[in-house]
């Protein structure tokens, strides 16, 4: 998710499930495709998408992907925007529902997503990239396939933590917006921690439960195989400074029954977040890499 004042996550209205409907473009076949010259009508009975909304097509996909949605805008943009992948009964948000209004001009805006077939036990999914009706100047939308992965057991459960440390990463921006910048600094904790925990498996190496992480010599040394100059001291420095510590940004100092809100700063909010962003996108290259 783009983090910043120009771009502001909306609390995700509830998704209905309902059948998969029309034309899906087979994206196991594709490389890139891109939706423009006319409105496409959404499949997903969600009533937001009854009046004139600029809406994307269902892509089907049996494989492991990272993909990059771009909502393209000329010349100032302006909508609400989400990527939604549906499974039978259980529609989750890829990116959650997004105001894009930038002061300056731009040309659009870039989101980047797993998408897993696996997920819930399936042999394939579904991803729906939506534009919300009403006053928008999104002119297309490009979906781009960046790379394709591997599948096999280790791979799957990898691209497994590395969502859920997304899935925490998310929630922690959502609190520093909202100025709860203890609960932000403890789900960037999760996030920092899930994706550093995500890198094991996808060696074939197991990880104990405990909270803080190392990297043994046999680690590093297939990382370094795969990316050379791999930030293993930040990393640890990282892990150390936000993993060990008592968590204080979550219940507060209960014995002089002060909450986090009133102890936690903004900056240490941002830092943490930086911190854990840091974290699930040097995970995520080296994921994308093997």
């Amino acid at each position: 998710m783009i983090r910043g004042m120009e771009l502001m996550v909306l609390p995700p209205s509830k998704l209905l499930p309902s059948p998969l409907q029309g034309k899906a473009e087979d994206f196991d076949k594709l490389k890139e495709y891109v939706i423009s010259g006319k409105d496409f009508k959404s499949w997903n009975n969600d009533p937001n998408f009854k009046e004139n909304g600029l809406n994307a097509l269902y892509f089907k996909y049996t494989k492991l992907y990272k993909v990059q949605v771009d909502f393209i805008t000329d010349p100032i943009m302006v909508g609400v925007v989400d990527v939604v992948s549906w499974f039978p009964e259980h529609p989750k948000y890829e990116v959650k529902p997004t105001v894009l209004h930038l002061r300056q001009p731009r040309k659009g805006a870039s989101f980047q997503f797993y998408v897993n077939p696996f997920h819930m036990n399936q042999k394939k999914g579904y991803f729906e990239p939506r534009v919300y009706s009403g006053l928008h100047t999104i002119k297309k939308v490009k979906i781009m396939k960046l790379v394709s992965l591997k599948s096999n057991k280790k791979y799957e459960y990898a691209l497994f933590l590395l969502n859920r440390a997304k899935e925490m990463l998310d929630i922690a921006d959502e609190q520093y917006l909202e100025g709860d910048f203890g609960l932000s600094i403890h789900f960037s904790r999760y996030a920092i921690e899930l994706s550093l925990k995500s890198i094991y498996p996808m060696f074939g190496m197991y990880f104990t439960r405990r909270h803080d992480i190392d990297f043994p010599p046999d680690l590093r040394q297939r990382i370094s195989k795969t990316i050379l100059r791999f930030p293993f001291s930040r990393l640890l420095w990282i892990c150390q400074h936000y993993l060990r510590p008592d968590r204080i940004d979550f219940y507060g100092d209960e014995i002089s029954f002060v909450p986090p809100y009133a102890v936690v700063r903004e900056t240490d909010a941002k830092r943490a977040l930086d911190e854990a962003q840091f974290c699930y996108q040097h995970s995520s290259a080296l994921f994308d890499r093997l």
